[in-house]
């Protein structure tokens, strides 16, 4: 993704509404992860002007919501079996 500077700009948490496309650039996802989101009621999107916006306060508590990352037991799971896979390719 590009990102665009603006000399002089508001920063985006003083902006009442910001676009899909800005959105998805400050969480680091897609503008379809922010459609499922709004979906789910996670997210608030309004019409204005013709465009889908997203509610500034609306985007900053969707990002309160991000839980810590752990690593799934499946993870490990699949490592070990591809270890094994692996070790058992040079027996052979």
């Amino acid at each position: 993704m590009k990102h665009r500077v603006i000399a002089g700009a508001t920063p985006w948490r003083d902006r009442p509404f910001l676009t899909l496309q800005d959105a998805a650039e400050i969480v680091g996802c897609s503008t379809a992860t922010l459609y499922g989101a709004a979906a789910a009621e996670r997210l608030e999107l309004c019409r204005l002007g013709g465009r889908t916006l997203v509610k500034t306060p609306s985007l900053v508590a969707y990002i309160a919501t991000a839980k810590r990352w752990t690593p799934s037991p499946k993870t490990k799971q699949a490592t070990e079996a591809r270890k094994k896979a692996a070790a058992d390719g040079w027996r052979s």
